[in-house]
Order: C-alpha cells, then sequence, then structure tokens
C-alpha cells in the first residue's frame, strides 16, 4: 500500500487524492454491478460452479447435483472396472468435470450465509440472494487483481502507465460481466496476475546474473494454482515453459523446477479424478471433442454410451483454422474492448532499453500464444464470455505494453504545445473509449433498478429463481428431475437434475440406473431454452430433436404436461413456455403446491 499511495518512495498529496478517488471509484463501480445492474447470474458453468460450491458447504464433500450422463457412464463403469461396491448415487455424486479451486473458495463465502441457502420467495426480489454472494466474491477478486496488476505495471515502466492501464481495465464493461457471470475468470486473472509478478521478478533477477530459483518456484505455485482454477491455463503454463527453457539460466534446472513445482500442486487432485472417473481429468478429457464436434459442442456430455460415439476427424483441419481466425478477427472484443490492449502486438517491434522489460514481452507472448492453441483445440463457441475465454487474462499486461508504446508514438508527433490536455490526450482517448461500452447502459440500469419491478429481474435464459425454486417443493431430496437447463434446477430449486440425454432411450438406461440405487425420477422440466412456440423446426432438427414430442406436447414416457397451477404465485413472470411433465400417477405437485 505504502507504493501504491508514493512515487519514487516518498509520499505525494497530489497522488494521494488520484489514488483516493480511483479507490472510490473502484468501489462506486463493485456497488454498481453487484445492486444495479445485476438480475442474477448469468452463465451456465459459472450456476454449475455455485451449487457445487453450496454442495462443498453443505456436505463437506466435492459432489454435485448437476448430472451430465456422460460422467454418470464414466463413473459407473469406472466403478465396475475396479469393482467397487455398488453404483454412484445420482443425489449423492461425485463431480469430476471441474476444477476445484472456484467451488472451494465460493464455498467459504457461501457457508457464511447458511441461512439464505434456499431461495425466499417473500424476500421481494427475484434475485437469488446467493447469487449476489458468488457474483461479490468475483468483484472482489478483480478489485484485488487489479490491484497486483498496478504493483506489477508500476515496477514495468512507471506509476502513470500502471495507473492508466489499471483505470481501463477497471472500465471494461467484459470484465464486469464475467465477474456478474459466475465463471472464474476473475479468480483465474488474481492468480495469473501474481504469477506475472513473480515471472517478471524472475527475469530481473536473471538480468543481475543471480539464479532466480525462489521467483521460478513462486511463478510455478501461482501456474498450479490456475490450473486448479480451469484445466485450460495449463496452456499457459507450457508457454511459460517453453520461455523458460531458452531463458532461464542454468538451462533446463528452472524447466524442471517449474514442472515439479506445478506437478505436484496438480497432483493430488488429478489422483483424486482417477480414483473416482478412471481419468486424471475426469469428464473434462472429453472436453477436447466438443472443441472440435460438429454441430451441437455440448451433445458429447449428454451421451449416455460415449464409446459408442466414435470421434471424428473430419473436417479437423478446417474446424481448427476457423477457430484460429475466429479469434484473431475478434481479438479486441476477447481482450475486453480495451483500446490499446491489441498494441502490444505492435509494441513487440519497440526497442525497450531496458532489457527485463524486453525479454518480458516474449514471455507474454509465448504463454498468449499457446493460450490459442488451447482454445484453438477446446473452441470458446459462446464468443466473449465463453467459460474458455482466457484472453481476458492478458488484458491488465498488453493494456501497459500498448500504452508505453502509443505515449513513446504520441511523443514523437511533436506538438507545439505543453498543455496537458495535449501532452496527456492519449491517455485522455484511450480512456474515454474504453469506457464507452460500460457508460452508455448507466443511465437505463440505474433508472431500471429503481423504478422497475423487482420480481421481473431476470436474465436470458430464463434463470427465474421464484419459479424454478418450487421445484425444491414439489420433490424430495431422494427424487431426480430430468431437464434441459439441470444447472439451474441444481442451483436455484436444490435438487439433483439429469440432462436430458441423447435420446429416450438412453433415458430407459438411465431410469433403471437410478431406480438400482432406490431414487426415482420425479419428472420432466423444460424451459424457454428448448420451447419456444416459433421455432418448431429448429427443436426438430437442434440438440434435441429425439425430444420433440416432449417438448411440443409431452406425447411421451407415460408423463403427463403439468402447467402451474391458476394460484401460483408470480404467474405472469413466469417464463414464456416453460413446462413441467411428471408422471401421470402423481399427485404431490398439486398437493405440495
Amino acid at each position: 500500500m505504502a507504493e501504491f499511495f508514493s512515487q519514487d518512495g516518498e509520499l505525494d498529496s497530489g497522488m494521494i487524492i488520484r489514488r483516493v478517488l480511483f479507490l472510490l471509484l473502484l468501489l462506486g463501480l463493485g456497488v454498481y454491478h453487484l445492486f444495479f445492474a445485476f438480475n442474477g447470474l448469468t452463465s451456465s458453468r459459472g450456476i454449475d460452479q455455485a451449487q457445487i460450491a453450496r454442495e462443498i458447504s453443505r456436505q463437506k464433500t466435492f459432489n454435485t447435483k448437476f448430472l451430465r450422463p456422460l460422467s454418470i457412464y464414466q463413473v459407473n463403469q469406472h466403478r465396475e472396472s475396479e469393482e467397487l461396491e455398488g453404483l454412484a448415487s445420482p443425489t449423492a455424486f461425485t463431480d469430476v468435470f471441474h476444477a476445484p479451486l472456484n467451488p472451494l473458495l465460493n464455498s467459504v463465502a457461501l457457508g457464511l450465509f447458511e441461512g439464505q441457502w434456499a431461495y425466499m420467495p417473500d424476500s421481494g426480489s427475484s434475485v437469488y440472494f446467493l447469487d449476489r454472494v458468488i457474483a461479490g466474491v468475483s468483484v472482489i477478486l478483480f478489485l484485488l487483481a487489479i490491484f497486483i496488476s498496478y504493483l506489477l505495471i508500476a515496477r514495468i515502466f512507471d506509476t502513470k502507465i500502471a495507473g492508466i492501464s489499471c483505470l481501463v481495465v477497471l472500465l471494461s464493461a467484459t470484465m464486469w460481466e464475467f465477474a456478474q457471470s459466475g465463471l472464474p475468470q476473475m479468480l483465474m486473472l488474481f492468480l495469473f496476475s501474481f504469477g506475472l509478478y513473480f515471472v517478471f521478478k524472475a527475469i530481473e533477477t536473471q538480468q543481475e546474473e543471480t539464479p532466480p530459483f525462489v521467483w521460478v518456484a513462486l511463478a510455478a505455485g501461482f501456474f498450479g494454482l490456475l490450473a486448479l482454477t480451469h484445466w485450460l491455463t495449463m496452456w499457459l503454463f507450457f508457454g511459460l515453459l517453453f520461455f523458460s527453457a531458452f531463458y532461464f539460466r542454468p538451462k533446463g534446472v528452472m524447466s524442471i523446477l517449474l514442472m515439479t513445482v506445478f506437478a505436484i500442486i496438480v497432483a493430488a487432485w488429478g489422483y483424486r479424478n482417477l480414483q473416482v472417473s478412471g481419468d486424471v481429468l475426469g469428464s473434462g478429457l472429453y472436453s477436447l471433442q466438443t472443441g472440435l464436434a460438429e454441430g451441437d459442442a455440448a451433445a458429447i456430455f449428454r451421451n449416455y454410451d460415449p464409446e459408442q460415439q466414435a470421434f471424428s476427424t473430419k473436417g479437423l483441419f478446417s474446424k481448427l483454422v476457423v477457430n484460429s481466425l475466429n479469434q484473431l478477427e475478434d481479438i479486441y472484443k476477447l481482450l475486453g474492448s480495451i483500446v490499446v490492449a491489441p498494441l502490444f502486438f505492435l509494441s513487440l517491434l519497440h526497442p525497450f532499453k531496458r532489457p527485463e522489460i524486453a525479454h518480458f514481452r516474449w514471455c507474454i507472448l509465448s504463454m498468449w500464444l499457446f493460450g490459442v492453441m488451447g482454445m484453438t483445440l477446446y473452441g470458446i463457441p459462446e464468443g466473449i464470455l465463453d467459460p474458455n475465454q482466457i484472453h481476458i487474462l492478458f488484458a491488465p499486461i498488453m493494456a501497459a505494453y500498448g500504452l508505453a508504446f502509443l505515449t513513446v508514438v504520441w511523443n514523437r508527433i511533436g506538438l507545439e504545445t505543453n498543455h496537458p490536455l495535449v501532452t496527456q490526450g492519449h491517455l485522455v482517448i484511450v480512456a474515454v473509449i474504453s469506457a464507452i461500452p460500460l457508460i452508455l447502459p448507466m443511465p437505463k440500469n440505474l433508472k431500471d433498478s429503481i423504478s422497475a419491478d423487482k420480481m421481473q429481474r431476470a436474465v436470458w435464459p430464463p434463470y427465474y429463481p421464484p419459479s424454478i425454486a418450487y421445484l425444491n417443493r414439489w420433490t424430495s431430496e431422494q427424487e431426480v428431475i430430468l431437464s434441459d437447463m439441470p444447472w439451474a434446477v441444481a442451483w436455484y430449486a436444490d435438487r439433483a437434475a439429469v440432462w436430458l440425454p441423447k435420446d429416450q432411450d438412453q433415458y430407459r438406461r438411465l431410469d433403471d440406473y437410478v431406480e438400482s440405487v432406490g431414487r426415482k425420477f420425479a419428472g420432466i422440466f423444460i424451459s424457454p431454452i428448448s420451447v419456444d412456440g416459433s421455432m418448431v423446426t429448429e427443436v426438430s432438427r437442434g440438440p434435441y430433436a429425439a425430444w420433440r414430442e416432449v417438448i411440443m406436447n409431452g406425447e411421451a414416457l407415460d408423463m403427463e404436461r403439468r402447467l402451474l397451477p391458476e394460484d401460483f404465485p408470480f404467474q405472469d413472470m413466469m417464463p414464456l413456455n416453460s413446462q413441467l411433465y411428471f408422471y401421470s400417477d402423481r399427485q404431490r405437485w398439486l398437493d405440495g403446491r
């Protein structure tokens, strides 16, 4: 903090005022995005990790209530091959898909609000309180990441470059959208910023002709934690490893140190996945197929028999090319729409005087290129806010290099005035352009948050807690719900939910499995993700084509379509076309309403 409020080691009143104003802006934007511009978590993957965090806090185990048919198959096949007793229970199922760190961290925060775990229909707001808790953790991590980035950039360049770089990151609408999504990107940004700080310290130490063992080990530790937050970030570590093999001395020793520390950190969770599912990456092993598959990328996880679905290499090369070109085409948006961030690539042509600054940019480039390879293989089909989007981690450091390059170019223009608005004009322009996507929606968001009915706030897909939470009352803890939106059922209804499998034959096999462990399917919850009266053709040809009869009219599986009771609370605000199908001999949904 002393470094943050000082310049050249001495306290400066003007700088203190500027830093205090920056902190006030930082806190103000945090409050705005948590209370005025927040309608709930927006990412299915983020919601999935949130419900796992609640299970960790409740059961002290890494269980999940969102069951992918592929994971069920994978875990039970492993149990049979290892001759373990019994099949895994669908109401106490161990997650084998996610990296653990983000749910573990969120579980600590959720544990502080145990009395708020259930959605309260009389709360006066449609926003689930725990959604704000999860988003609040992300906002705090985002603000801490900005602080670490400031210390790093100030060490590389100066406090002016550091301040403006962090300001444009703070004003990035994309960053705040990630903070509201429930995804682990803000935790990843925090850990990556620390990792970069120690890598730069290692480069500085190397320039002093001293082996940087401590700094390299610390960097490896944070990259190991980063991998435990999202497996795809292992590609960034590969980029660091590639750079270290050529740069650090003694040759090879630092690379071995990096790999050893990294392996020690990730090995424990890999062993756990191996014991539970038979693979060190668990169901994440199949993510490669989702990135390179044709059509519905998530279909592999809805397949209860993946061994019968061979991975097709048809069009593989063109798919890789398309994935790469899409990233390059959208690089400005993927870097948070920060105008100076793409200028990093031009800064590679600039001869920086300090060798550590020049060398560090090649390390950044190496990690980014390996990250692009990873994203090319695994895909980012959802675009800017995709769970696999890791370009955003480079936004602060690339913005700093881009701003430094722009400052050099601006100073060489030779303007015939020393007026601050002219000499520092490029900084003002950069800040304003980067802030436009954030500022434009603010008046409407503020107006809506004050005047609109708080029970009507929701996001699309229709994660509407007041209606989804009622599934908790209509079913018991020992029952399982089939759904096209199982992550939302698991989080808002707090019930075990299986993703609609590939076809109805696989459903019957799942039904046999569920009954064999003493559980039963309660019915099917169909959401507007699949149901829309104007999209009959899309349903017939889309990922749920095998479920057309159920989705459109319920004519399958001996189930009846049960619309909401007339006195169902929030009837007018129920997302259009949501449907419930319960077994025809059930009346509990009527009795328990």
